[in-house]
């Protein structure tokens, strides 16, 4: 179970991968229920009805909306291949460095994306 106290306590770049991919994957499971509902309208009441809803959320705010989706996808498949390379290879003692890459990397693709 995850404490708080724990995550104070341990503060490595290990323990913020760890804290990072739980919140990433919770904002995920979120969103993925609007997302089928949204997507569901076009089956359910026709193309124009699609349209209009997609079209209301064509708003700054909305892009924003997608921005963060977008950065929560690349943060949870980055520190998912990190997990899967240190278990795999027995990297974990350069856990620091390939956290560190790997959110480097993440960075850059979220910026190639909000272009």
């Amino acid at each position: 179970m995850f404490r708080l106290s724990e995550f104070r306590l341990n503060r490595h770049a290990g323990q913020w991968a760890f804290g990072l991919q739980r919140l990433t994957g919770l904002l995920l499971v979120l969103y993925l229920a609007p997302h089928v509902l949204l997507n569901g309208t076009a089956l359910l009441y026709g193309p124009e009805a699609y349209n209009e809803l997609a079209g209301r959320l064509s708003t700054p705010f909305g892009h924003g909306v997608e921005l963060l989706v977008i950065a929560a996808v690349l943060a949870h498949l980055g520190n998912g291949v990190r997990i899967v390379l240190m278990d795999f290879f027995a990297l974990s003692r350069q856990q620091k460095r390939i956290t560190t890459v790997f959110g480097a990397a993440t960075l850059a693709a979220l910026a190639a994306a909000a272009v």
